[in-house]
């Protein structure tokens, strides 16, 4: 809602700078999934064969179809949908980061996981489909880390302390501005008694 404000507070209600904007989101959420698909590809317990050129000729390739796919017009076109443009940035974005540190991209991974839970916090407070990040996590040490169950079991320590703090953040920020009864119910003078 604040990027939408701001939208109006520097152009008015044009909407031509509400897709302007949008467009912006949406290419920054390309470039994202191609940066994570890099990440990904060099992982190295993975072993995928392909040159380093390659490997980033198909992320750059996978960014370039998610950006120019037609379902993506109604987020470009419909202003409110911003909000999934930029729930879909910081899904990647968080993923990008807290895979980049686990797999040894960043020399000190604390100071990486603290980033990766800003992103995780502003993500849900874009849109709630954050939620799931916790459950990638976990995929991602199963699938691309190839963690036991013991291993996995000492990550999940870790993936907690990374994801549990935002969602205590958003539950706090959301029962602030909606109060106890939540965003979706009426306001009491509005419900009928019988």
């Amino acid at each position: 809602m604040l990027s939408l404000y701001y939208n109006y507070v520097l152009t008015g209600m044009e909407p031509y700078y509400f897709r302007v904007v949008n467009i912006i989101f949406v290419a920054a959420g390309g470039l994202t999934l191609a940066l994570l698909c890099m990440i990904i590809f060099e992982i190295p317990s993975l072993r995928l064969p392909g040159t380093l050129r390659d490997k980033q000729g198909v992320s750059l390739f996978l960014g370039l179809v998610f950006v120019a796919h037609p379902l993506q017009t109604f987020v470009v076109l419909y202003e409110w949908q911003r909000e999934a443009s930029m729930a879909y940035l910081f899904y990647f974005m968080t993923l990008a980061v807290y895979l980049a540190a686990r797999s040894g991209r960043f020399r000190h991974t604390i100071p990486a996981y603290i980033v990766t839970a800003i992103l995780f916090l502003v993500g849900l407070l874009s849109k709630e489909n954050l939620a799931t990040i916790p459950v990638v996590f976990g995929l991602a040490e199963v699938t691309l880390f190839r963690q036991n169950f013991r291993d996995l079991l000492k990550r999940a320590l870790v993936v907690a302390l990374i994801t549990l703090p935002p969602v205590f953040a958003y539950i706090l920020v959301t029962r602030y501005f909606h109060g106890s009864a939540g965003a979706n119910n009426p306001p009491p003078d509005q419900t009928r008694r019988h």
